[in-house]
């Protein structure tokens, strides 16, 4: 085989070595099970059940240390919303606090309107809050009927929002988006 250079120029012939083929390894023989293996091996089986043991014994703590965290977890807020509860039913929802003026009835009521029509009375004192199904005796809340704490209903708390000072509140009203949508007694300014 002749080698090129760089120059084009072709230089002396290079002989390249055969591949050197690794002789083959004798073939091995089966170990033989002596007393002594086996000794290591049930000693190391020992060592593996412990290990396994071990863990068991870590995972179970473990999922008793979750489910007794879970219990507490429940309790704290089922306790939570007992307080809510009673402190909403305590509430004389009317504002001043200890210094009320006894001729002064001012209910810390307003009443909130959502996005979608949606119209609810809230307290300010207690975050309660009564929508317009809810009676003396029930609270309807998710399509369900819950006992009423409060023993105000829609109409109750609507007729002491009448003599409340606090004004009304809305979410953002949505735009009209054609002249149809536009009331047929709306004004029209021009300059």
């Amino acid at each position: 085989m002749w080698e090129q250079r760089k120059d084009g120029q072709a230089d002396k012939q290079l002989e390249t070595p055969a591949p050197v083929v690794p002789a083959p390894a004798p073939a091995q023989q089966p170990q033989q099970i002596t007393p002594d293996t086996l000794g290591a091996l049930n000693v190391l089986l020992q060592i593996l059940a412990k290990k396994e043991e071990r863990e068991a014994k870590l995972e179970a703590e473990r999922q008793r240390r979750d489910e007794a965290r879970d219990k507490q977890r429940e309790q704290n807020a089922k306790n939570v919303g007992d307080k809510e509860k009673l402190r909403q039913a305590r509430c004389d929802h009317m504002k001043g606090g200890k210094n009320k003026l006894a001729n002064r009835k001012d209910p810390a009521l307003y009443q909130h309107t959502y996005i979608n029509a949606e119209t609810v009375i809230k307290c300010l004192i207690c975050r309660m809050v009564w929508k317009t199904k809810d009676t003396t005796e029930y609270l309807w809340r998710n399509g369900r009927k819950i006992r009423n704490h409060t023993k105000w209903g829609w109409e109750e708390a609507y007729a002491w929002l009448k003599s409340s000072t606090n004004q009304p509140s809305s979410s953002e009203i949505p735009q009209r988006t054609s002249a149809d949508d536009v009331p047929k007694d709306a004004e029209i300014f021009e300059d």
